[in-house]
């Protein structure tokens, strides 16, 4: 009945209750992309209601306008370089959310948007996001889903400032503690060494034996001594002896300390 209507907009509204006549793009009542974004997504059925009796072009399923959106017409289409917020809208719209974030990566006025985009929607269990610390930001596992690298995205993203602001940097590298230990403390190991503001990342070691508190002791939650013995661990490792020794100490771990003053000598 609504495929032979010759009113357009009855032709919509069919395809839309009906959930058919999936291939019809509608483009005499779809002027705008919002028009009709919204009319797929209400004309998309549940994968496992996609039948294979079903006729080409009657329905089409979630997993399917998902890649239709993202590969099919993709950034070309949408024009995504010059309205990279739409695109961006679209793709999350359908719940790609992976692909969203990294195209707004790769915009690099965007990206710190990204890396927020990222934490919110992995913190709320929405992402699916690689288990390494390093390697690429944005891959397929062996199912073809897409996984976003949200650790080495953060290490990324932290090489543009924290040199001038680490206080900002070591803000970020918390919140890996949502995701793992070893990512937190090998990102913090990283913006130690990298900027090498010990004193304000980690304090200071008084006259009277006592350590100062730095940025790092705002954060109650974290065992500040086991983390400057990751640090030191880091630094003589790494070769940097010197910095191991004042890490070391400020830990009092001054059993390395002498370990160490021995090999220089």
């Amino acid at each position: 009945l609504g495929k032979n209507s010759q009113d357009p907009y009855k032709k919509a509204v069919y395809s839309i209750i009906c959930g058919c006549d999936a291939q019809n793009d509608h483009g005499d009542v779809c002027v705008k992309t919002e028009d009709y974004l919204w009319i797929k997504l209400h004309q998309v059925r549940p994968d496992t209601m996609v039948t294979a009796g079903s006729g080409p072009g009657d329905c089409v399923g979630y997993s399917h306008l998902q890649y239709t959106l993202r590969a099919t017409y993709g950034e070309t289409h949408f024009c995504a370089q010059q309205k990279p917020w739409l695109y961006f809208r679209i793709l999350l719209l359908v719940t790609e959310f992976e692909s969203a974030i990294e195209f707004l990566w790769r915009q690099p006025s965007l990206r710190t948007h990204a890396v927020h985009f990222a934490f919110a929607l992995s913190e709320t269990g929405l992402l699916r996001t690689a288990d390494l610390l390093h390697g690429a930001i944005y891959e397929e596992d062996g199912e073809s889903r897409i996984l976003l690298n949200v650790a080495q995205m953060t290490l990324s993203y932290l090489q543009c400032f924290a040199n001038t602001d680490v206080s900002e940097a070591l803000e970020y590298a918390v919140l890996l503690m949502n995701y793992s230990t070893a990512w937190f403390k090998d990102c913090l190991c990283w913006v130690a060494l990298e900027t090498r503001e010990f004193e304000l990342l980690l304090g200071r070691m008084n006259p009277d034996g006592t350590r100062k508190p730095g940025c790092l002791d705002k954060f109650p939650n974290l065992d500040t001594n086991d983390l400057l013995q990751s640090i030191a661990q880091k630094a003589e490792e790494e070769g940097l002896l010197e910095d191991a020794v004042h890490l070391y100490d400020l830990g009092k771990h001054h059993t390395k300390v002498v370990l160490i003053l021995n090999r220089l000598i």
